[in-house]
């Protein structure tokens, strides 16, 4: 059951990597606090590495640094709770 204090998870959408650094502003986010998780469909061998993926206020940030590994995409689905 759920009590008017609960906060309930909400999907906002899904942005792809690729392989290059980047951010996305997450403006949907009014009301709630946002959230992120990150797939991937690859076997990761050595040499690979996904992007490391932090949150500062709104703004959903990627990035792979300057290490020399392979770069392997992400799928990052964001939201709010």
């Amino acid at each position: 059951m759920l009590e008017i204090t609960d906060r309930i998870t909400r999907i906002l959408g899904q942005v792809n990597t690729g392989t290059a650094n980047g951010s996305l502003v997450i403006t949907d986010a009014v009301g709630g606090a946002p959230w992120f998780s990150s797939v991937h469909g690859l076997a990761m061998t050595e040499g690979q590495m996904t992007p490391d993926i932090w949150l500062v206020g709104n703004t959903l940030y990627w990035s792979w640094g300057n290490y020399p590994y392979t770069r392997i995409p992400a799928t990052i689905i964001y939201g709010t709770y």
